[in-house]
Protein backbone atom coordinates (compact mmCIF):
# COMPACT_ATOMS: atom_id res chain seq x y z
CA UNK A 1 0.00 0.00 0.00
CA UNK A 2 1.14 3.38 -1.13
CA UNK A 3 1.61 6.33 1.71
CA UNK A 4 1.80 9.79 0.96
CA UNK A 5 4.21 11.72 3.57
CA UNK A 6 4.53 15.87 3.70
CA UNK A 7 6.61 17.97 4.81
CA UNK A 8 9.42 15.65 4.50
CA UNK A 9 12.78 17.52 6.47
CA UNK A 10 15.46 18.92 3.86
CA UNK A 11 18.23 16.95 4.15
CA UNK A 12 16.66 13.51 5.14
CA UNK A 13 17.63 10.04 2.91
CA UNK A 14 15.75 7.20 1.90
CA UNK A 15 17.52 5.18 4.92
CA UNK A 16 16.24 7.40 7.77
CA UNK A 17 12.54 7.70 6.00
CA UNK A 18 12.45 3.81 6.22
CA UNK A 19 13.63 3.37 9.28
CA UNK A 20 10.98 4.98 10.85
CA UNK A 21 8.45 3.38 8.93
CA UNK A 22 10.04 -0.33 9.63
CA UNK A 23 8.49 -0.29 12.95
CA UNK A 24 5.11 -0.67 11.60
CA UNK A 25 6.32 -3.46 8.74
CA UNK A 26 7.73 -4.33 5.86
CA UNK A 27 8.94 -1.40 3.38
CA UNK A 28 8.90 -2.50 -0.30
CA UNK A 29 10.27 1.40 -1.72
CA UNK A 30 10.69 4.68 -0.58
CA UNK A 31 10.83 8.00 -2.83
CA UNK A 32 11.28 11.16 -1.98
CA UNK A 33 10.50 13.90 -4.26
CA UNK A 34 11.64 17.73 -2.45
CA UNK A 35 10.07 17.87 0.25
CA UNK A 36 7.22 14.81 0.06
CA UNK A 37 7.74 11.32 -0.20
CA UNK A 38 5.89 7.99 -1.01
CA UNK A 39 6.35 4.83 0.96
CA UNK A 40 5.30 1.68 -0.42
CA UNK A 41 4.41 -0.59 2.93
CA UNK A 42 4.39 -4.54 2.48
CA UNK A 43 0.62 -4.81 3.99
CA UNK A 44 -2.22 -2.93 4.38
CA UNK A 45 -2.53 -3.21 8.11
CA UNK A 46 0.63 -2.01 8.33
CA UNK A 47 0.45 1.10 6.32
CA UNK A 48 -2.43 1.91 8.39
CA UNK A 49 -0.74 1.53 11.74
CA UNK A 50 2.16 3.47 10.29
CA UNK A 51 -0.16 6.12 9.14
CA UNK A 52 -2.01 5.93 12.67
CA UNK A 53 1.52 5.99 14.58
CA UNK A 54 3.36 8.97 12.54
CA UNK A 55 0.58 11.62 10.95
CA UNK A 56 1.27 14.72 12.30
CA UNK A 57 4.47 13.45 14.33
CA UNK A 58 8.05 14.92 14.63
CA UNK A 59 10.43 13.80 12.62
CA UNK A 60 13.85 15.53 11.87
CA UNK A 61 12.41 18.94 13.11
CA UNK A 62 9.29 18.60 11.09
CA UNK A 63 5.70 17.85 11.75
CA UNK A 64 5.22 15.35 8.93
CA UNK A 65 1.69 13.99 7.40
CA UNK A 66 1.34 10.92 6.57
CA UNK A 67 -1.63 9.55 4.72
CA UNK A 68 -2.54 6.99 2.65
CA UNK A 69 -2.18 8.01 -1.25
CA UNK A 70 -4.88 8.14 -3.68
CA UNK A 71 -3.20 8.88 -6.62
CA UNK A 72 -3.58 6.42 -9.70
CA UNK A 73 -0.97 4.79 -12.07
CA UNK A 74 -0.62 7.26 -14.87
CA UNK A 75 -1.79 5.03 -18.08
CA UNK A 76 0.64 5.90 -21.44
CA UNK A 77 -1.05 7.60 -24.03
CA UNK A 78 -2.23 4.94 -26.95
CA UNK A 79 -0.61 5.68 -30.33
CA UNK A 80 -3.14 6.19 -33.16
CA UNK A 81 -6.35 8.01 -34.22
CA UNK A 82 -8.82 8.73 -32.11
CA UNK A 83 -11.78 5.78 -31.44
CA UNK A 84 -9.54 3.39 -32.85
Amino acid sequence: MKLYIGNVPEGCDVSALEAIFAKYGKVDECDIVKNYAFVHMGAEDEAKAAVDGLHNSEFMGSKITVEISHSKVRQRPVMGGRGQ
